[in-house]
């Protein structure tokens, strides 16, 4: 079971992910399949839920966004 804390901190961490590393390489022009491909696989956040199920979309919208700034 997990905290309200817990859940925040963790989907904080990886926002922070998306942010930081996504983000920087959809500004910096890298290609985005590039980029999806490099972070495909992330262990440390494999136990959130929906994880398998959302993190290539995640990363794609995140991408986008950072894109258009």
């Amino acid at each position: 079971m997990t905290d309200l804390a817990q859940a925040q901190r963790e989907t904080g961490d990886y926002s922070d992910f998306l942010a930081g590393k996504v983000g920087a390489a959809a500004q910096a022009m890298e290609p985005m399949s590039a980029t999806l491909d490099r972070y495909a696989d992330l262990p440390q956040f494999r136990h959130l839920e929906n994880y398998g199920d959302l993190h290539r979309a995640n990363m794609n919208r995140a991408f986008v966004e950072f894109e258009s700034q």
